[in-house]
């Protein structure tokens, strides 16, 4: 092989051009700009379901979110299966995942997963994809858990309470005209709150827009500093190439700061993606332009 041609293949591998996403499940939709590095991040977006929705006890559910962490499943299994990536990165935990990790997720433990790791339907199960990954493949991955939980309690609380803000902006503005239609609307939203003071529609309005407001500075601040958590456990990971299984509405910053710090990395969506997240946030500030 001529020199020029070696020095092209190895520069492949290095930032992992080589590596394909099967198209049936996904596609790259981002790309860090290129820099001289061995380090590459997959960052697969995920829709991922709460950790408290049990998928063990009531696996014929419809799930929403089956299509998309399915096909988020099998790309990963098949990359470690070929020892293509050895390490994981996983949000709603912190620390390394072991085969001794003890919290459950959607109703599994990691020995619920290791008893069922062999079984043809072991893809079909719903729930934590690096969780199932480090169950059937223990040594031969490294799963690192880059969250703070601390912050996914306080944003978790955040999107209730940003969910039930917009819920009684939308019924006020619906019962714009009708005042006796918005009166219990509006004796909801003042013990909801805790107002001293009664509320009239226009009133009501004005202050759940700044509520709105704030929640939102506060969600994306916190987006940020999970993030950065990520990245922590990122930097102090030695690895080659790696995949990142995360929220969508995490994957634009993680870009950045992945580029910030000189690391090559590539996004993929996968078939099933929903946009709520990131569709909220969006709507929500172009209303409030």
């Amino acid at each position: 092989m001529a020199p020029i041609v070696i020095k092209l293949f190895l520069t492949v591998v290095a930032f992992g051009f080589a590596q394909n996403v099967d198209d049936t499940l996904g596609r790259k939709v981002e790309s860090c700009r290129k820099v001289k590095s061995n380090k590459i991040v997959w960052v697969f977006k995920q829709w991922h379901l709460l950790p408290s929705d049990n998928t063990k006890e009531f696996p014929d559910k419809v799930y929403p979110q089956r299509e998309n962490l399915t096909s988020i499943y099998k790309q990963l299994n098949k990359w470690v299966s070929e020892e293509v990536v050895k390490t994981v990165f996983a949000e709603g935990c912190t620390g390394e995942m072991t085969l001794l990790f003890d919290t459950k997720f959607n109703g599994w433990s990691m020995s619920d997963l290791q008893a069922k790791s062999e079984s043809e339907n072991y893809q079909k199960i719903i729930g934590h994809v690096p969780m199932m990954i480090e169950a059937k493949y223990g040594d031969k991955v490294k799963t690192v858990c880059g969250d703070d939980e601390g912050l996914i309690k306080d944003q978790n609380l955040l999107f209730s309470d940003l969910r039930a803000a917009i819920g009684f902006l939308t019924r006020l503005e619906k019962f714009e005209k009708y005042p006796e239609k918005q009166k219990p609307y509006l004796e909801a939203i003042q013990k909801a709150y805790g107002l001293n003071r009664k509320l009239k529609g226009e009133s009501a309005r004005d202050f759940l827009k700044s509520e709105i407001k704030k929640l939102i500075s506060k969600i994306e601040k916190g987006i940020v500093q999970r993030n950065k958590s990520f990245m922590k456990a990122v930097l102090n990971t030695s690895f080659d190439n790696a995949v990142m299984v995360i929220g969508g509405i995490h994957a634009k910053d993680i870009k950045n700061q992945l580029q910030k710090n000189k690391i090559n990395c590539t996004v993929v969506e996968f078939k099933g993606y929903d946009y709520e997240e990131e569709e909220l946030l969006r709507k929500i500030h172009t209303y409030f332009k």
